[in-house]
């Protein structure tokens, strides 16, 4: 999980990335990965443009547990297609 409360031109510039020129940069910025088996099949980001410090750890729970649901649906989903490819077979 990456979270970003604060200070996020700051953590742009460490990390080498530019705000594209007319864009409205983030307060605060949290990304979990979708992870399939131990793979990371895509990733789930929330940006508050309002107010920095914007997720507390209440929020973070959530998140985690609405990702890890996704993960979950989407790993089932792709072994109910797995196993019916293989009845076709």
């Amino acid at each position: 999980m990456l979270v970003v409360n604060e200070d996020i031109p700051g953590f742009m510039e460490k990390v080498g990335s530019q705000v594209l020129p007319g864009t409205e940069m983030e307060k605060s910025f949290v990304a979990l990965p979708i992870m399939s088996s131990e793979n990371v099949i895509g990733m789930v980001g929330i940006s508050d443009y309002e107010k920095e410090n914007a997720f507390n750890e209440s929020d973070l729970r959530l998140l985690q547990t609405v990702v890890s649901s996704m993960s979950v649906a989407l790993e089932n989903a792709r072994l109910f297609d797995e196993t019916q490819r293989l009845l076709k077979e």
